[in-house]
């Protein structure tokens, strides 16, 4: 298991606008990659961002850009609530950031909750890790027992 990526904006538009081909063939490798891997996430602000953006861009590529969005609901998106919004503020205040820059790493940050328990970020991260090693560990010592 390995922990999920954070997708913004810029990634989403450069994998379906071919202008600057560099930028193109990166973002374009990088999205296939999240779907093989299924690691791919966003919010619902990135996703509105995306829309808005691909259609100013080419707005007879209306019916393209809403097929992506629906294409990406399978990504899970971070809902923007009041936690994500609080978050968005701090983040803010503590980095200078603009609160459209906040909001997306606030929404990057989402919080996974179980029981009593809390994971966030770069702990959803370690615990991805530590399984990931124990599930190949055990695998192994399977392998080595035949």
């Amino acid at each position: 298991m390995t922990a999920p990526v954070f997708v913004d904006t810029n990634v989403l538009l450069y994998a379906m606008d071919t202008a600057d081909a560099e930028k193109h063939r990166a973002a374009s490798a990088w999205r296939v990659e999240l779907w093989k891997s299924r690691r791919g996430r966003l919010s619902y602000q990135v996703l509105q961002e995306f829309y808005v953006q691909a259609v100013r861009k080419n707005p007879q590529g209306a019916d393209a850009a809403e097929a992506e969005v629906r294409d990406l609901f399978a990504w899970d998106p971070v809902v923007v609530d009041a936690a994500v919004l609080e978050a968005a503020w701090r983040l803010r205040r503590r980095y200078s950031l603009s609160f459209w820059d906040a909001l997306v790493v606030g929404a990057a940050n989402y919080t996974f909750t179980l029981g009593s328990y809390e994971f966030n970020g770069i702990v959803l991260g370690s615990i991805g890790a530590l399984v990931s090693y124990q599930v190949l560990r055990l695998l192994g010592a399977r392998g080595a027992g035949r």
